[in-house]
């Protein structure tokens, strides 16, 4: 009954942001350094990291983009959350967070070595509700994905799955650079 109750609590909490996302009025970007971001997230995420014997390596000296914090913050959890939840029985997550400067965008990729995404799904993975089919009991609410999907395309960007060539994913979101990447290298 408790297990039931905080499934649907969560389900009930994902809802309600997937909805407000839906109608926020127009953002206010602001300048925002993902290494606070992910330096926070770590942080907040240390007792599930810990717990998964998870090892979360990011690259040091991540770029600034145009975004909301608490969105990015929301954004990247569901990223790292489900890198954590989608591993294989007995397999410990490792997970790489590493950006880059592609003209006036930074391209921010997640990668994993859990369960993976099949190619059929890359796609789908960002429909509301929809939930991969695995060996373990469906997890979390499915809007997951979506919620990230909302957040980036709210902020000027995008997110996508690919395949990576090893077993895993790799999740890659584009957002606005707060500053052009001659900029960064030379001020």
């Amino acid at each position: 009954m408790g297990k039931a109750s905080a499934r649907m609590k969560a389900l009930l909490d994902d809802v309600l942001q997937f909805t407000r996302l839906e109608h926020a009025p127009q953002l206010t970007l602001d300048a925002v350094p993902l290494d606070r971001v992910f330096a926070d997230l770590r942080m907040l995420l240390h007792a599930g990291l810990a717990q998964a014997q998870a090892d979360l390596a990011i690259a040091p000296r991540l770029p600034v983009v145009l975004g909301q914090a608490s969105l990015l913050e929301l954004l990247f959890q569901n990223l790292l959350s489900n890198a954590m939840r989608y591993t294989a029985p007995g397999t410990p997550p490792r997970i790489a967070v590493a950006a880059e400067h592609l003209g006036a965008l930074v391209i921010v990729t997640v990668t994993d070595n859990g369960i993976g995404i099949p190619p059929s799904e890359l796609e789908r993975v960002f429909v509301p509700f929809h939930k991969l089919q695995t060996y373990r009991p469906a997890q979390g609410s499915g809007l997951g994905l979506a919620i990230c999907r909302r957040i980036a395309t709210a902020l000027g960007g995008r997110v996508w799955a690919e395949v990576p060539e090893t077993r895993g994913s790799r999740l890659h979101v584009a957002l606005k650079a707060a500053f052009p990447p001659d900029e960064v290298a030379h001020g």
